[in-house]
């Protein structure tokens, strides 16, 4: 007779378990001939079903079912061919003896074949699957599954997640599925096939030989060595339908690849091959000690755990990796500018499967590639996966953890523009500065120090609120306002949430359905490049709010609160400041039409193009950076025209403050007063100190040192902080090393937003004014025509069509520099703030030692380990003077263009830092 043993067994004082009725589970009812029993499985065919609770189900002799329902279950079939269903708890199913099905369902689930030929399925969990003593087969299904051959000739099959597939001791076959998959053979001849997904495939193990099918170098498929072998221990022969992989010295087969001949494994050799360790060694960070202070080359060590997950023993050396970087991830191998090696060690470990060690690794501090507020520490195996520490330096705040959020964002975003735009000068710095003085209100709010930014009150703090949270609601609002949705941008947000707040993800939903900010949470657009928040952010019902709060801390909630409305109110004052969205309004790339020809000496725009298609972003129309931006409504309160006329340059543009305008025709001066002695020598200034190498008519007459200010300060990649972000990170760092407290810092920071915003507008209102040609556009015709030094009817300018600038031009037109302005405002504004500030160290992502990535127009020519990556101040009027200067060195600005620039920015922010934010007396 088959029984029904439905029960929930009690551990009873005495140790016995007893018996308690439960309905049948998931459709599987039970016969109506066979009756309820309490006690043992019988010897015969046994149907066994367990309740919600956590069940120990156990066969006997016969074929029995055994289905443990809702609980964390515990079945076992012993003798017999049984079938083992865990259902939805995370389960431990042991087949026992006989030739059985195990079933893991829903859970994350341990499943043993034992004795027979076994098939094991693990369901939709995370779950770990064992092969016996037989022939069997293991299937992962969903989940990220760890799957383990026995003794027999089994077949592995990871199914969709990201699996580990480990072979055993006899002829296997394993299948990846559709993850990332680590698929290691074990001993024997197996067969491999990675399927879908970046699988990692383990050779030349002792005693093994594999065939592999379906390998796919486009997915980013990858052969990783074992038993200490490298890449130039090896041979490859083409052979019948695909490629031998051999041992050179002895001449051992250890695999075959199909599909692929001997020289495309060659060519790909660099990429294609990695360690056994790779994919056997887990890495996650045990300890973190941070340098002392933010300087470079500061002393400080991390202690990372090391485990072995193949599923056997694993021995042998072990490359570890640690990295400093803006975000989560490694950058691609072969462009690696936005991460920093800080350390590499090899150590040796010896490690039964599923055991651990620790390894401690001290590093100097490779400061160029962060801003010291909030940053990541990344580590793994090299060439494996890389775990991942979001940090803040030591002495931080939220105030420099939520403006470095900010800066990484801005180097995030241009590192997945395709179109290498990125973040541009403009709409940068006025982003910025709204979430710079959104911070300064939140915090404003809570001392009143200060005077608030353009007086506004986002209302008394209740008692107890958290000033932490504050800045975290005004940065989160103000940053989901003026920075595009991306597909990293929502998880950043929330990242920096729980760390610097101390929550976990259900309760920085909660704090962002409070704020209505919720959507920050929803699934991003690839691509998007309109702000996705305006303000007022409008959470939704009570109900729904206080539900989602539930477990949010109340200090927390109603700073939170306070800083969402900070942020409001200024997203609102800027409302109508003349900005539009990316690419529209004053920023539509497409607005600019020059006013003459090319050789009337008027910038012309080029077309810009996609990295990845190729095609033109903008369709056939030449791409001008934001040649409406002068038109922007300023931060300060003064207006553009004020700030130039205390310069004396005319924000009509008349011509008479710059190189001075050519002849048209070598006949006409374009405008009088032509300054041809200026005009003459500003351009062959350039020409010798800005030229990329010496040609058959240009000498290069420009230092090491004025070679290395150009790249220092070029920041001119989308995937740095750019130009105005490189001056805010240098704000960020005087604050820590002026021990500011969270006012202090606010203040800093909101005061360099202020300025940098109205530099931007200023010298943007000039550049579209004047329309000046780059030098590039006199000296060598920039391929778009010909040369105006060839018209311009002077005989003391040469044209030189082989001349190259330094650096690339960047899309708009000279005068006013940009960079110069930028580096004006900044001295200004700190100059003010620290006037006895001394032996202030700068750093550059343009410069890291060790990755040899910047952006020349040849980066061949230069060796960044030939650059200093620190530069060294006397004051910060003198780094904002260095910033300004460094565009001539660099090819793309005349001297004047610089300089007039430089007093400018200068003006604008002694204004603000004199103005703006004073103390309350």
């Amino acid at each position: 007779m088959n029984d029904q043993i439905v029960d929930n067994l009690i551990e009873t004082e005495e140790g016995l378990f007893s018996v308690r009725a439960a309905a049948p589970v998931m459709g599987l009812e039970p016969p109506e001939e066979t009756s309820l029993v309490t006690g043992e499985a019988t010897a015969g065919d046994d149907t066994i079903v367990g309740s919600d609770g956590n069940d120990a189900l156990s066969g006997l002799g016969g074929n029995d079912l055994l289905f443990g329902a809702l609980g964390n279950d515990f079945l076992n079939g012993q003798m017999g061919n049984d079938t083992l269903r865990g259902g939805s708890g995370s389960d431990t199913v042991d087949g026992g003896e006989g030739d059985d099905s195990l079933f893991g369902g829903t859970g994350n689930d341990l499943l043993r074949a034992g004795l027979g030929s076994d098939t094991l399925n693990g369901g939709r969990g995370s779950d770990s699957l064992e092969g016996g003593a037989g022939d069997d087969s293991l299937l992962g299904e969903g989940g990220s599954d760890l799957l383990i051959a026995g003794r027999g000739n089994d077949t592995l099959a990871g199914g969709r997640g990201d699996d580990t597939l480990s072979g055993g001791l006899g002829d296997d076959i394993i299948f990846g599925g559709r993850g990332a998959d680590l698929l290691d053979g074990g001993i024997g001849s197996n067969t491999y096939r990675g399927n879908g997904g970046a699988d990692t495939l383990i050779i030349g193990t002792e005693g093994s030989f594999n065939t592999i099918n379906a390998f796919n170098l486009e997915q980013g498929d990858r052969l990783a060595l074992d038993s200490d072998l490298t890449q130039g221990d090896l041979s490859f022969t083409d052979t019948a339908g695909g490629t031998s992989v051999e041992v050179s010295e002895t001449g051992d087969a250890i695999a075959f690849v199909t599909g692929i001949s001997a020289d495309v494994l060659t060519e790909n050799a660099d990429t294609l091959f990695t360690t056994a360790a790779a994919g056997a060694i887990s890495v996650s960070f045990d300890d973190i000690s941070l340098p002392e202070t933010i300087n470079f080359g500061d002393t400080g060590s991390v202690t990372l755990e090391l485990t072995n997950t193949l599923g056997r023993s694993f021995s042998g050396p072990v490359s570890l990796d640690l990295f400093i970087s803006t975000d989560d991830d490694q950058d691609s191998v072969s462009d690696e500018r936005n991460d920093g090696l800080l350390r590499n060690l090899s150590v040796d470990v010896d490690l039964a499967a599923g055991d651990s060690t620790t390894v401690e690794i001290d590093y100097e501090n490779l400061s160029s590639v962060v801003a010291p507020g909030a940053y990541h520490l990344l580590a793994g195996v090299e060439g494996g996966e890389l775990t991942s520490e979001l940090v803040s330096a030591t002495g931080s705040n939220s105030v420099l953890s939520w403006h470095a959020t900010a800066l990484n964002a801005i180097q995030e975003f241009g590192e997945n523009d395709t179109s290498a735009i990125g973040i541009q000068p403009t709409t940068g710095s006025r982003a910025l500065g709204i979430v710079q003085t959104s911070v300064f209100n939140a915090v404003n709010a809570f001392g009143g120090e200060y005077e608030s930014y353009l007086g506004l009150d986002p209302g008394a703090p209740v008692e107890g609120a958290s000033e932490d949270a504050a800045v975290a609601g005004a940065a989160v609002a103000s940053l989901a306002h003026v920075f595009p949705g991306t597909e990293f941008f929502g998880d950043a947000l929330v990242a920096q949430l729980e760390n610097s707040l101390g929550l976990d993800r259900s309760q920085v939903e909660g704090l962002l359905t409070a704020g209505g900010l919720e959507s920050i949470l929803g699934d991003p657009t690839p691509g998007e490049v309109v702000p996705s928040f305006a303000a007022p952010f409008l959470p939704g019902s009570p109900d729904v709010v206080a539900d989602a709060v539930a477990d949010v801390p109340s200090d927390v909630l109603d700073g939170f609160l306070l800083g969402v409305n900070a942020a409001s109110q200024v997203i609102d004052a800027r409302a109508d400041d003349g900005y539009v969205g990316f690419f529209q309004g004053p920023d539509d790339p497409t607005g600019y039409q020059p006013s003459g020809d090319f050789e009337d000496y008027a910038w012309t725009p080029e077309p810009t193009f996609d990295t990845v298609t190729g095609e033109s972003v903008f369709g056939d129309t030449p791409f001008a950076r934001s040649p409406g931006w002068g038109q922007i409504r300023t931060f300060s309160g003064n207006t553009v025209e004020d700030f130039l006329n205390n310069a004396g340059i005319d924000a009509n543009g008349d011509g008479l403050n710059l190189d001075g305008r050519p002849f048209a025709n070598g006949i006409d001066p374009v405008v009088g007063n032509f300054q041809k002695n200026l005009y003459a020598t500003e351009i062959e200034q350039v020409r010798e100190l800005g030229a990329l190498e010496s040609t058959d008519l240009t000498e290069v007459t420009r230092s090491q040192d004025q070679t290395e200010v150009a790249i220092f300060w070029s920041f001119d990649r989308s995937d740095t902080f750019r130009p105005y972000g490189h001056l805010h990170q240098i704000a960020q760092e005087a604050a820590f090393r002026q021990g500011a407290d969270l006012a202090d810092s606010a203040r800093i920071l909101g005061l360099t937003g202020i300025a940098l915003a109205d530099a931007g507008i200023t010298a943007w209102n000039q550049k579209y004014a004047e329309t000046q040609p780059r030098p590039e556009d006199v000296i060598s015709g920039d391929g778009q025509g010909t040369a105006i030094a060839e018209i311009d009817g002077l005989a003391e300018t040469i044209a030189d069509s082989d001349w190259q600038p330094l650096l690339l031009d960047p899309p708009f037109p000279d005068y006013l520099s940009g960079h110069s302005t930028f580096g004006g405002a900044f001295g200004g504004v700190l100059d003010a703030l620290f006037p006895e500030a001394t032996d202030i160290q700068v750093v550059s992502q343009d410069i890291v030692p060790g990755n040899g990535i910047f952006e020349t127009t040849n980066d061949a020519l230069f060796d960044i380990d030939d650059f200093n990556p620190v530069r060294t101040f006397e004051s910060y009027a003198e780094v904002g003077a260095e910033d300004a200067v460094s565009r001539v060195f660099a090819g793309v600005h005349v001297l004047e263009s610089t300089q007039d620039a430089a007093i400018v920015g200068a003006d604008i922010g002694e204004f603000v830092a004199t103005n703006l934010l004073a103390p309350v007396v």
